[in-house]
């Protein structure tokens, strides 16, 4: 059985060798690939699972960082 690892490149919150947090872009691109896996049908349930928990950490993921760059327009347009 697969763990998590074999499943995305890097932590859903940061990169395992620089610390770096992941770019939305990152993140995003990780989560599609988990999707296209878990459409297809051909993961063992076990691993599907594990693709499944990981997807759910990304898009909460994804969608904090939207929220964040949310924010930020919202701060430039009332400051002109």
């Amino acid at each position: 059985m697969k763990n998590e690892k074999d499943f995305i490149d890097k932590d859903a919150v940061q990169a395992s060798a620089t610390n770096d947090v992941l770019s939305f872009e990152e993140a995003y691109r990780q989560l599609a690939d988990l999707v296209k896996k878990m459409e297809a049908g051909t993961l063992p349930l076990a691993e599907t699972v594990l693709a499944y928990e990981q997807a759910m950490k990304l898009k909460s993921y994804c969608e904090q960082m939207l929220k964040a760059a949310e924010l930020k327009i919202e701060q430039v347009m009332s400051n002109q």
